[in-house]
């Protein structure tokens, strides 16, 4: 089973997962880490850095973030170097949905793209979207 980082500013990580779990129930190997004004980034890297290790089980860990190019993001890509993730930026619901429902996947890449997919396919011009319906 795959497992699942979540890397945001403030408690959006948390938020986003108890939204999945609302709709999808309880789910299992997976850990947010939100940072707050004033932490540490290399006490941020670190806290990535163990968290991974500590969900990889042998299918890989997937980890997301917020922002591309904030800090979340930064300090993801520094403290995993040396590790095997997946990293994609600019997590949202839709994106954490598939994840989850997909945590049996063959591959950290499969599921990436598929997030990837989802996460974009779920954002449109609503007003748009129902009027060409």
């Amino acid at each position: 089973m795959i497992g699942f980082l979540v890397i945001t500013h403030g408690g959006f990580g948390s938020a986003l997962i108890e939204s999945a779990e609302l709709i999808l129930g309880k789910q299992q190997r997976y850990k947010s880490i939100g940072i707050t004004l004033g932490d540490s980034v290399d006490e941020l890297k670190e806290q990535i850095a163990l968290s991974a290790k500590e969900l990889e089980q042998g299918q890989g860990v997937v980890v997301f973030t917020d922002v591309l190019g904030g800090s979340t993001s930064s300090s993801a890509a520094l403290a995993l170097r040396d590790h095997d993730c997946s990293c994609v930026t600019g997590i949202n619901l839709p994106m954490l949905l598939e994840a989850f429902m997909g945590q049996d996947a063959d591959t950290t890449e499969e599921l990436t793209e598929k997030c990837i997919q989802v996460g974009k396919d779920g954002i449109v011009d609503l007003k748009k979207y129902l009027s060409e319906a």
